[in-house]
């Protein structure tokens, strides 16, 4: 079909199992005038199956796998091979979550094979995932925060202990590149935090530690760039003045996704959100985005001070809940928008033409010591 659409997700993250379900409601919902066939991805392989898009599949996970069929790439096509039969797509559409997948590295993989491929490009899906270089780049207030390396915690533990002091418990912790609340923490101590760094060192390289505000309210928005208008979303607000792990979020039924806790559209000044909007859109354009991107705020209740958070790259279900536009209306422009951005893409020039190797000027190269 001339519509078709390949939507992947999954891959090797420990946000797995979020980017499945964000698929799957995207599978189950969306009626536009594209057609998306699943393609999942787990443990380096693709796989295809129309029984994919039903959540049962996934409780038997591996035994279901076996009996599904594998799907193969091929350099400079837009279809895929399973088994004998070929479906062709417009574009690979990234719906995946956490490191190795939203940072850059699907969409790398993808622009190797020179297969067209919708999502973040590579530099500013990398900044997006990244919580300390999107603080830099981002060019509004933050939190004072410091970065703690593996190198560091093993030979600098002296002065990760004074910067924690220099910053005052509480603080929070957690994965410099990881999402979905996966490894975040409230530290009270120097021993709560040592140990937290001991575990965490196992998800990422790099952890970010910063001041935990006492009295806060989460401030969500979503932006979008299409036609060269950016949209903004309503903003929600989120108050538990806790830091909600994964467990919360997804797995204790009483508080997931903290529902009792969202006010959409947020009840709060009209200084206060055109103040967010303000920096959503300096973010927006400083981090170079181009899709639907969730930017997660902090206001400080007692101080008055709105702070930035960090910013989703794909956010869960896209955060289509947050734009008054029709679901499947925003979906196909973002497709659309997608399709247009590859189109701009492919009249980049990334080869040189003339062949240098014809030259007798290279004849006396050197290619061994």
């Amino acid at each position: 079909m001339k519509n078709n659409i390949l939507l992947v997700y999954g891959g090797n993250s420990v946000e797995h199992e979020i980017s499945v379900i964000s698929a799957l409601q995207i599978l189950n919902s969306y009626k536009g005038k594209y057609n998306l066939i699943p393609c999942y991805l787990k443990n380096g392989i693709f796989y295809y199956s129309k029984k994919l898009v039903n959540l049962s599949f996934y409780k038997n996970i591996n035994q279901n796998l076996k009996k599904t069929l594998k799907v193969n790439f091929k350099a400079n096509n837009n279809y895929i091979k399973v088994g004998f039969k070929k479906i062709p797509f417009l574009a690979v559409w990234l719906v995946v979550h956490g490191k190795y997948c939203e940072d850059g590295t699907l969409y790398s993989y993808f622009k190797t094979l020179n297969i067209d491929v919708i999502a973040e490009e590579t530099i500013s899906a990398l900044i997006g995932q990244n919580k300390v270089l999107s603080k830099k780049l981002c060019q509004v207030t933050t939190l004072p925060y410091y970065e703690i390396t593996n190198y560091e915690f093993n030979y600098k533990i002296k002065e990760i202990l004074e910067k924690a002091a220099e910053l005052k418990y509480p603080l929070i912790i957690k994965p410099i590149d990881l999402g979905s609340s996966v490894g975040i923490y409230e530290i009270y101590n120097n021993e709560e935090l040592i140990d937290k760094i001991q575990e965490l060192i196992h998800l990422s390289n790099s952890i970010i530690i910063e001041k935990k505000l006492e009295n806060f309210d989460e401030l969500n928005i979503a932006a979008f760039m299409y036609k060269k208008e950016l949209h903004l979303s309503k903003i929600e607000k989120v108050s538990h003045n806790k830091v909600l792990s994964y467990n919360d979020k997804y797995v204790n039924n009483e508080k997931s996704m903290i529902g009792q806790n969202k006010e959409l559209p947020a009840q709060i000044s009209l200084e206060l959100e055109n103040q967010i909007k303000d920096m959503a859109q300096k973010i927006y354009v400083n981090l170079k985005a181009n899709y639907i991107v969730r930017m997660d705020f902090l206001y400080d209740n007692q101080n008055d001070i709105i702070y930035f958070n960090e910013i989703n790259n794909i956010p869960g279900s896209l955060a289509t809940y947050l734009f008054d536009i029709p679901k499947n209306e925003l979906i196909d422009m973002y497709i659309s928008e997608g399709l247009k951005n590859i189109d701009n893409q492919k009249e980049i020039i990334t080869t040189y033409q003339d062949n240098i190797f014809r030259y007798n000027s290279l004849n006396n190269v050197k290619l061994n010591k």
